[in-house]
């Protein structure tokens, strides 16, 4: 960990996970939300600090997705123990989950697939590239941790 700031965040992070699955078996609304909110923000910080914790979790498969995945899962258990079960709440925040991940394949595949078709074989300087036929880019705002970015809308 880089700083102290990146070592709370951590800390927060490490302890907020467990805070949700407590509030999620208790269950108490307003402490789940506080204890996602944490958790949020310091995924979100550790991924704009470029910390080096985030790789170190991806490599021990709790990597981004994963992480995203058990708090959906924890969203889904407040409901089941809040006697939500049988209600269309229930089912449509099931659904929705389930959707949201089925989009995550094609929207990698689409990222990849714009970035290889704008990468050239070889590397050139000063030559015209008009007759190559390279399509203009995306902004850059789209493709930049573009996992990261479709991941937080959950």
């Amino acid at each position: 960990v880089g700083s102290r700031s990146e070592l709370a965040a951590a800390l927060l992070m490490g302890l907020g996970y467990p805070c949700v699955m407590l509030a999620a078996l208790i269950p108490h609304t307003w402490f789940f939300v506080a204890a996602m909110t944490v958790t949020y923000a310091a995924d979100w910080y550790l991924h704009q600090r470029g910390s080096y914790l985030i790789n170190r979790l991806g490599k021990v498969r709790a990597g981004l997705s994963i992480r995203f995945l058990l708090r959906q899962l924890m969203v889904i258990l407040l409901l089941a123990r809040l006697d939500l079960a049988e209600e269309p709440l229930f089912y449509t925040a099931v659904a929705c989950f389930l959707l949201f991940y089925a989009l995550q394949a094609p929207h990698g595949a689409l990222t990849t697939l714009v970035r290889l078709r704008r990468t050239m074989p070889v590397v050139t300087r000063n030559v015209d590239l008009h007759a190559v036929r390279i399509p203009d880019a995306p902004p850059a705002v789209l493709l930049r941790r573009s996992a990261e970015k479709m991941l937080h809308l959950d």
